[in-house]
């Protein structure tokens, strides 16, 4: 599949934080961005990231959040506003470290049975 600006700038970004050894990964899109700025899949790289406490990847226009995302076992924080998911899939609930999950305007109608220990959750 081809992939469009956002995606390789998503994947520069990546590349400096996995450089660096960042622990927070921020490739969300400003609303009201062109739709060439916005990811409509996340780029496999990220996985690479097993240091990340901390992921922003809000107005974008993601529809499905693909299970290799589960690898991120550190991750404590993750932003998803503004996107077009339906459904966060039965692995999501189950991030060991995962604290804060934002995530208000989807279409979210499938959640998880469980949330493990999060201490901060808006839909």
């Amino acid at each position: 599949m081809a992939h469009d600006e956002a995606y390789y700038l998503a994947e520069k970004k990546i590349e400096e934080a996995l450089k660096s050894g960042e622990t927070e990964l921020d490739i969300s899109n400003e609303l009201g961005a062109p739709d060439n700025l916005r990811l409509t899949e996340l780029p496999e790289s990220i996985a690479e990231l097993t240091q990340l406490v901390s992921l922003d990847i809000s107005y974008n226009k993601l529809t499905a959040l693909p299970e290799w995302l589960s690898k991120l076992s550190k991750l404590q924080s993750l932003r998803m506003r503004s996107n077009q998911l339906t459904e966060l899939p039965e692995w999501f609930g189950f991030f060991p470290r995962l604290r804060s999950l934002y995530c208000p305007r989807n279409q979210l109608q499938v959640f998880p049975e469980s949330f493990g220990n999060l201490t901060r959750l808006s839909f």
